[in-house]
């Protein structure tokens, strides 16, 4: 794995870059007064360090803002602490009054056209460019013209604020429905907020068409969120259901309505609301199945204290980025076990992640000079240059699927002042269009009625509590064969192993870290083998995927005499993106801005073989000659020839060593393994699922559970390939401007004005078995079975048993078994 320092002219032009004005801000006293006030008191709570108001530190705050007053108007981020103080302790607002705050900062024409102009130039070389402007059925649809889209938003007037423009510019890059394609603005994720309840899918019974929408979790004391149990925990917990209850909850606490079943949000039947809020709010994937998981809870595995599933709460309870549009509350309409029908307002709640954070909202003038002036704009995320695939890395820049938006958002006091929240969701939402308006019974329901409305209810917790001691009866979660923080191996029954693999990026990403993985991997393998297990379940839900090669080294592992072909890949050969080739390799100061930018080799052939002969390419004519012309979105662009990842061959040689790494003695039959999926298996994982299904004609099956109809869909998000971090394609972009004396190729990438993090895929991937010039990011292959007796998508060991039921039958059938 290659790391990324930030190179030397990198760190001198960080140095040297021009700081912009501050943009107008509305001040309302003076800030230098309040900042002395809060630090000099220690009035602002800190959910990381655990150092919550005192009651007198927050009369002092209180009185010393309400009597501070200007001829220039409010100042909105020193009344969203001034309003929003709870239990004298927590500062919690509604999404409306941070609104405000971030509303603050106005944004000059010149800024926009500069920072459109900066986007441009990577989507320039984005691989998809044309074929997101023009794909039709059977593949994946899309019509989205990016680059249309971002310079509209340049000249928009209506854009007044900051806060506006980079929500748009977001909502622009989020239409792609790429997982690997994100902008979030630095400036305006600092203040998350939540809903009180967590909603989940639930299937009454098998074979249900369409699951009912209920209340899973809440954010409140005894849940899932408050893990710790200290008295700062017990003080937020309290302090939230002290606000949600005078905000909307008729003076309930969240938790009154748990396993509550949601009728209707917003007007909208809460199926379709569900689905729409996450066809247009969430950007992971192009299938619809996996974008409606994504934003309901699930499940992941969890090493520490002790192993077990955790729920993941979904991306439709807490976001860190959010629109000008946002409603303060959804409307919901609940109705109870017995029958009851009651309507709550869910508010959004808005609380400061970090200590610094709420001594800076004190002033706008304070919070934009600490999080979001010209400044910011350098990434502080630099690393692996294009650590094979997905962001996972920590160091990479880029964004983390497995802890950014698919594990649970729990709030963990940390002595070291780190934020207390992970991120779940960077997140754009708006009310969506009321249609299928539920209307309410006019009169009382008959004892008939309220026993149609109970008994599937009951019979649904019934069913629930059966699976559950069945699940109990059979195995322990506490007690896998083999687990790590990274997955699990599980015996299932006498038969039947489980394999939950979590990710293909461990959370300890060094070379000692990697080759530990690898260890806990072969044994856990070996170990279930061992056991006398024939059949193997690979979980996959929830994997967000890691190193290409990794991946390409645990399928040889699995089938060492298989003569597996992976993914091969292209890249859009734009006049943009040979420019930025040849000035890199052959510009007149090439040799200069090799030494300088020496790790960046984002555009150069480094890592490139020849599919044909698993070679080097030796030259740019190997990569772009003749390369090949394709049709895409009604318009004729050029390719490059087809290549493979270069440094795999390492990773698969050294996991066939039997003095490292403990080997099968048979392992498993294709017929005999199975791929379980929620459709939220992405990158390298996706890659995994794809070349196991096609290497062996679909007899390594796959099932789904989920989704917002009972019928099988993608078992994957995006597919794997190079992605980069803004911060590495530029450090790419200056070595090519250095190598040919300081000229910049146009068109190309430049520096931000306005701080973002984000990032592009760099490759197309493409099955060299599907034989087909669109790449697999836009190709449907639903699984072979969606998992009809999976009755509650967040119980892992009822979803294992349904997958286990299929996967003897189908095994049974495979090995000539009646």
């Amino acid at each position: 794995m290659r790391r990324m320092p930030e190179s030397p002219s990198t760190q001198q032009s960080r140095r040297k870059r021009r700081q912009l004005p501050m943009p107008g801000v509305a001040v309302s006293r003076s800030a230098a007064t309040i900042v002395a006030i809060a630090t000099a008191a220690s009035v602002l709570y800190d959910l990381a360090a655990a150092s919550p108001l005192s009651r007198n530190a927050a009369q002092m705050l209180a009185a010393s803002l309400a009597n501070s007053s200007s001829s220039t108007g409010t100042d909105h981020c020193a009344a969203f602490v001034q309003q929003n103080i709870v239990n004298n302790q927590f500062v919690i607002g509604k999404a409306s009054s941070i609104i405000a705050c971030y509303n603050s900062f106005t944004i000059s024409a010149e800024q926009k056209k500069s920072q459109i102009d900066a986007l441009s130039g990577y989507y320039n070389i984005y691989p998809f460019l044309d074929i997101a402007n023009g794909t039709y059925a059977p593949f994946f649809e899309s019509h989205v013209d990016i680059l249309s889209s971002l310079g509209k938003l340049a000249n928009d007037t209506s854009l007044t604020s900051e806060y506006e423009f980079q929500s748009a510019v977001a909502k622009a890059v989020w239409t792609l429905n790429d997982g690997h394609a994100s902008y979030t603005p630095k400036c305006f994720v600092n203040v998350p907020i939540f809903l009180p309840f967590v909603f989940s899918a639930l299937y009454e019974k098998p074979g249900a068409t369409k699951p009912e929408i209920v209340v899973r979790d809440a954010l409140t004391k005894g849940s899932g969120f408050f893990l710790n149990g200290n008295a700062t925990e017990t003080a937020l917990a309290d302090a939230l259901d002290s606000w949600w209850g005078t905000n909307g909850l008729n003076g309930e606490k969240p938790s009154k309505y748990k396993g509550y079943t949601v009728v209707s949000i917003d007007g909208v039947k809460a199926l379709q609301f569900v689905q729409d809020y996450a066809d247009v709010y969430t950007a992971i994937s192009r299938s619809p199945e996996s974008r409606f998981n994504a934003v309901l809870a699930s499940y992941a595995f969890k090493n520490s204290p002790s192993p077990v599933t955790e729920l993941v709460d979904g991306a439709f309870y807490a976001r860190k980025f959010f629109p000008p549009t946002l409603p303060d509350y959804h409307t919901l309409v609940l109705l109870g076990p017995t029958g009851d029908k009651v309507t709550v307002k869910a508010y959004w709640a808005a609380l400061p992640i970090r200590k610094n954070v709420s001594n800076a909202l004190t002033s706008a003038s304070g919070y934009y000079k600490s999080y979001c002036s010209s400044s910011k704009v350098a990434s502080s995320k630099t690393g692996s240059e294009r650590d094979e695939d997905d962001s996972s890395l920590s160091n990479s820049g880029i964004v983390r699927l497995q802890d950014d938006l698919l594990r649970p958002l729990a709030f963990v006091p940390k002595a070291s002042g780190a934020g207390a929240f992970h991120q779940l969701f960077h997140g754009l939402s708006k009310r969506p269009s009321h249609v299928d308006l539920v209307a309410l019974a006019p009169t009382p329901p008959s004892r008939k009625d309220i026993l149609d409305m109970v008994m599937p209810h009951m019979n649904r917790m019934i069913d629930s509590i059966k699976a559950k001691d069945s699940a109990r009866n059979a195995f322990s979660l506490s007690s896998p064969v083999k687990a790590d923080e990274n997955g699990a191996f599980y015996q299932l029954t006498a038969d039947t192993g489980v394999w939950v693999l979590a990710t293909f990026m461990p959370k300890d990403d060094t070379d000692a870290g990697i080759v530990n993985w690898l260890s806990n991997v072969t044994t856990g393998l070996v170990a279930l083998e061992q056991l006398g297990v024939t059949r193997l379940l690979i979980d996959v839900s929830n994997n967000g995927g890691g190193i290409v090669c990794a991946g390409q080294a645990l399928m040889e592992f699995l089938f060492p005499d298989q003569q597996l072909i992976h993914f091969s890949y292209d890249i859009r050969a734009s006049s943009i993106m040979v420019n930025l080739f040849e000035d890199t390799v052959n510009g007149p100061n090439a040799a200069a801005a090799k030494s300088a930018y020496k790790d960046s080799v984002i555009f150069t052939t480094e890592y490139m073989n020849s599919p044909a002969y698993a070679t080097p390419l030796k030259s740019l004519q190997d990569l772009f000659e003749p390369g090949k012309t394709v049709v895409r979105g009604g318009k004729s662009g050029q390719y490059s020839n087809r290549f493979i990842e270069a440094s795999c061959s390492d990773f698969k040689k050294a996991i066939k060593d039997s003095s490292a790494f403990p080997q099968l003695k048979s392992g498993w039959g294709p017929q005999n393994i199975a791929l379980l999926s929620n459709g939220l298996c992405g990158s390298t994982c996706a890659a995994v699922t794809r070349t196991l299904r096609e290497q062996f004609n679909n007899k390594i099956r796959t099932y789904t559970y989920g989704g917002a109809s009972a019928t099988p869909f993608q078992p994957t998000s995006f597919a794997g390939g190079c992605v980069a971090h803004f911060s590495t394609l530029l450090a790419g972009a200056q070595r090519a401007y250095m190598a040919n004396n300081n000229t910049a190729v146009p068109g190309g990438p430049l520096p931000f004005t306005l701080p973002v993090d984000g990032s592009i895929p760099f490759w197309e991937s493409y099955s060299i078995l599907s034989n087909t010039d669109v790449p697999v990011e836009f190709v449907k292959q639903p699984s072979e079975e969606w998992l009809e007796k999976v009755v509650d998508p967040t119980d892992a060991v009822s979803v294992w048993q349904a997958a286990a039921e299929r996967l003897a039958l189908t095994a049974a059938k495979g090995n000539g078994k009646s």
